[in-house]
């Protein structure tokens, strides 16, 4: 009876629960490789090492804990369903591989018997491409019909090329049981993983933006602008200054001016994602009611386009100021290019901001491009 309860205990949970816990560190090794490690193969190398260790480790772990080998396709699942299908592949195949290799360490194999192990994983590789095709079934689903299946057929596959090894019905029972631990224990682990990389991203995006517009902040702006100057490519930059901004929140207070600033933020978010595209600009707050945009692959005579019809645009658009409707709000812009090779975005900000003074000493209302006088 002791002995059933130590193996209950060994095969439900606490083996499942190490394993759970392996392939979660071996997720969060693979996400660091990728960043770390530029050349393909040598990732490839670092994380095969990584996983065959663990795989063996799982290996000795259960033999020598409960007295066969049990949960060894974990990995392969996991990795296919979860992770990275080529790598799950992989496993699925070099699995028996793998158990031979350490019960040839332990005692001889019966090596006619090896057939066995191979044809299980082709078998099994198979039902996992042969599902994928059927787009009725739902993903979860089909790796809940592999994953029990597989858990409580594969030790009985594996132990046929160690015929020194019996075991009782009872233990498939508990293999089974832990089988669902298991898939419990790193559901619970990677949510909580994903949960805290979520907060984490979060939390770099509200850092990256300004809090009241939603735009890019002063503090990426610089960032971003150290690393356009290191990669040289066509980008122009746009200086955007609200019209008499002082003077509006004089009239309806500084609360009227978050929401112009919001409201005006979003209709320039939508009109240059609509015209230009998201992925050719950014627009960051520069500071207070001025704003800055940078251009990527757009030709300064669109951008002048773009920014005359945006100004006609806002100046004809209704506000929603604190309940109010409020028309009449115009902008002035100044915009300069820079040409790849030729200067730096930092001088074609300046040279911008001197175009966007030309504008407001011009009568305000209005888009310039930088000239000399």
């Amino acid at each position: 009876m002791n002995q059933i309860v130590e193996q209950l205990i060994l095969i439900s949970f606490f083996l499942p629960m190490m394993i759970a816990s392996l392939l979660i560190t071996a997720d969060l090794f693979l996400k660091s490789i990728k960043k770390a490690v530029k050349r393909k193969e040598v990732q490839f190398f670092l994380i095969t090492i990584l996983i065959f260790t663990y795989l063996y480790f799982v290996l000795s772990f259960s033999m020598n804990l409960v007295g066969f080998i049990t949960y060894h396709y974990a990995f392969a699942l996991f990795f296919y369903y979860y992770f990275n299908r080529k790598i799950g592949e992989i496993l699925t195949i070099a699995t028996p591989v793998m158990v031979w290799f350490y019960l040839f360490l332990v005692d001889l194999p019966n090596r006619e018997h090896m057939v066995y192990l191979i044809l299980f994983s082709v078998f099994l590789l198979i039902v996992m491409i042969v599902l994928d095709k059927i787009n009725v079934i739902a993903d979860k689903t089909k790796f809940y019909l592999i994953y029990v299946i597989t858990m409580v057929a594969s030790p009985k596959s594996a132990m046929m090329v160690y015929h020194k090894v019996e075991y009782e019905w009872y233990q498939l029972v508990l293999v089974l049981l832990g089988s669902f631990v298991l898939m419990g224990g790193f559901t619970w682990l990677h949510q909580l993983i994903e949960k805290e990389e979520k907060e984490v991203i979060d939390e770099l995006l509200s850092s990256r933006r300004d809090s009241l517009t939603g735009a890019y902040n002063f503090y990426t702006f610089n960032k971003d602008l150290v690393i356009y100057n290191q990669v040289p490519m066509n980008r122009s930059i746009a200086m955007i200054d609200i019209d008499h901004f002082k003077a509006f929140n004089d009239e309806h207070g500084h609360l009227a001016g978050n929401d112009l600033l919001r409201e005006f933020t979003q209709l320039m978010e939508a009109y240059l994602g609509q015209t230009v595209g998201s992925n050719h600009y950014k627009l960051y707050r520069y500071g207070g009611e001025e704003f800055c945009i940078i251009f990527e692959d757009i030709s300064i005579a669109l951008i002048y386009e773009t920014l005359e019809s945006l100004r006609v645009q806002i100046h004809h658009h209704a506000f929603n100021i604190s309940n109010k409707q409020v028309s009449g709000i115009s902008f002035s812009a100044g915009i300069e290019n820079c040409q790849e090779g030729e200067g730096s975005l930092l001088d074609a900000l300046h040279l911008a901001d001197l175009a966007l003074y030309q504008a407001k000493n011009n009568g305000r209302n209005q888009v310039r491009i930088y000239c000399e006088r």
